[in-house]
């Protein structure tokens, strides 16, 4: 969904959005929605507010296990027609409405780029089904959660291996 900003009023207008009307979303397995409140502040920019939840598959990124994370997040942008004011400086402390403030090329905002956007914002970047999983064997491949393995003992890469033959 696009919007003109000729078309946006200081009146605040509300959107509300399942994923079937934002498309593709790339490698996500999701149920989410999207409600999104938009209007025209008095300089001329357009203020875009919204909360985002919903549920992500994926997978458990020790053990491979099938997952599904809640995803809730909320956002609030000043939306500015034109380019962005550049200062090359080697450092600048960034305020804290530079973070929110995005500048469009064109005066024309595209709701669902800023819903994806938000969406991998708020996707975990590491996902466990446990804080105690240990994962897979990276030898055999058996989930350690269910099974144990014996490779570490089989064999091993350490030059102090003879060590432990002299313990025995």
């Amino acid at each position: 969904m696009r919007l003109r900003f000729d078309d946006i009023t200081p009146q605040p207008r509300s959107y509300s959005f399942s994923e079937e009307e934002w498309g593709d979303f790339m490698e996500f397995d999701v149920t989410v929605a999207a409600d999104v409140v938009v209007s025209r502040s008095g300089s001329g920019n357009v203020l875009l507010r919204g909360t985002l939840s919903g549920s992500l598959s994926t997978e458990c990124d020790r053990c491979c296990v099938p997952l599904v994370v809640p995803v809730e997040t909320e956002f609030e942008y000043t939306i500015v027609s034109g380019e962005e004011n550049v200062v090359e400086l080697v450092d600048m402390e960034c305020r804290e409405e530079d973070i929110y403030t995005l500048y469009v090329t064109e005066p024309v905002i595209d709701v669902f780029e800023s819903l994806r956007e938000q969406l991998c914002l708020a996707a975990p970047l590491k996902v466990l089904c446990d804080e105690s999983c240990q994962g897979i064997c990276f030898r055999c491949g058996v989930d350690l959660n269910l099974n144990s393995c014996d490779c570490y003992e089989k064999t091993s890469d350490s030059p102090f291996a003879v060590l432990g033959k002299l313990k025995k």
